[in-house]
């Protein structure tokens, strides 16, 4: 072989060696560092979503102790039924209770406190009653929660009454062994 045949030869055989490392060697790496680079933007999504779950769990825990802490200074053996009634009575309203209905509580995880949970019946409260009535059950040294409620105007004559159906729960520290 003459000397230029040679170069061309030499230089063929570059050409395609530097083809055939980048195509073997180049372009696999370049596939895998963008699919890790994809994974790698994936799992920062995932632990910027863990941080705020963690934050979230924080104020959840700590306001599950305050009321942990809370049910431990409630009134000892005080029903839900009793303290509605009391409540009732204490506003002038007893007499517009019409029925109390229990309900289904959550079982709690936690053995220290249970759940008492009761529907409520009023018929013709005033607006101010019901104000007074939600401000009082609140505001209860007692853990209480209202979980829910219908409201209505039933009265076409007089509609300034209120029928009012509160889902009304108590949590109560249990007794300790």
């Amino acid at each position: 072989m003459n000397n230029r045949e040679k170069i061309f030869v030499t230089l063929g055989v570059g050409v395609t060696s530097l083809f055939l490392f980048f195509l073997l060697v180049i372009n696999p790496l370049d596939k895998e560092i963008k699919l890790l680079d994809r994974k790698i933007a994936i799992k920062k999504d995932s632990l910027g979503k863990l941080d705020t779950l963690i934050q979230e769990y924080k104020v959840v825990n700590k306001t599950l102790k305050k009321m942990e802490a809370r049910i431990k200074n409630t009134q000892p053996n005080v029903t839900l039924r009793s303290l509605l009634e009391e409540t009732a009575n204490r506003l002038n309203i007893r007499q517009k209770m019409t029925k109390i209905k229990t309900q289904a509580a959550l079982v709690s995880r936690n053995r220290n406190y249970h759940e008492d949970k009761v529907k409520v019946y009023f018929d013709k409260l005033t607006l101010d009653e019901l104000m007074r009535l939600v401000y009082n059950l609140e505001t209860s040294r007692n853990i209480i929660k209202i979980n829910g409620f219908e409201l209505k105007t039933t009265y076409r004559k007089d509609p300034k009454y209120i029928m009012f159906r509160p889902v009304v729960s108590l949590f109560t520290a249990n007794e300790q062994d």
